[in-house]
């Protein structure tokens, strides 16, 4: 996989989220709760955390080959399906040794975004508020996309795009690239401090 960190519009969303929207909203409404982070994954996906909070949640091929939640349709074999799920399982380990200082963020943040399941389109779990956070001088804005009806998790997806029709569609599909190839990208502290960046 060739990593978001090459793209300029993540790059840009990582950028906008950590260094213009966060203090904005300390600016507006005071410091975040003491020890919370906002993780990203590769596609977008936005899970809220605490420090304080603990984890030992382990990426479980098996489960994720076995449940009907998981995209079956999306893949041309059992096979493939497989492959990636594997390919999942060796990435979390390599993200977790490689990182032993922030194991229980790392954890927790994978836990949330694969407790959420996939958001099946027709489905409640697809249904979406997407709204704009940040304008920017550009024709572009910061968007969020809010899943209201598939976890009581804090979990949502980041777009950086001209309208919200795309915004939202984008939103969704982000969400459910994240579910199927979970890569967690950011740790972004209540000011704004990237405190993990991978790839």
């Amino acid at each position: 996989m060739t990593s978001p960190l090459s793209d300029p519009n993540f790059v840009e969303v990582l950028r906008l989220f950590s260094k213009e929207f966060i203090p904005l909203c300390i600016e507006k409404g005071g410091p975040f709760p003491e020890g919370e982070l906002h993780a990203i994954f590769s596609y977008g996906t936005l899970v809220r955390l605490n420090l304080n909070q603990t984890s030992s949640w382990e990426y479980d091929p098996q489960t994720d080959v076995k449940s009907s939640r998981y995209p079956n349709h999306r893949f041309t074999s059992q096979s493939s399906l497989e492959e990636i799920v594997h390919g999942n399982l060796a990435q979390f380990r390599t993200t977790l040794k490689n990182h032993p200082d922030q194991e229980q963020q790392i954890r927790r943040a994978y836990e949330l975004l694969i407790r959420a399941g996939y958001p099946h389109p027709g489905g409640q779990s697809a249904d979406t508020i997407t709204h704009p956070i940040l304008e920017t001088k550009d024709e572009k804005n910061l968007w969020l996309t809010v899943f209201p009806w598939l976890s009581d998790d804090p979990l949502f997806t980041l777009s950086y795009t001209d309208s919200q029709q795309k915004a939202d569609i984008a939103g969704r599909e982000q969400r459910r690239l994240d579910y199927m190839s979970p890569h967690l990208i950011a740790l972004i502290d209540g000011i704004g401090k990237i405190t993990y960046l991978g790839y």
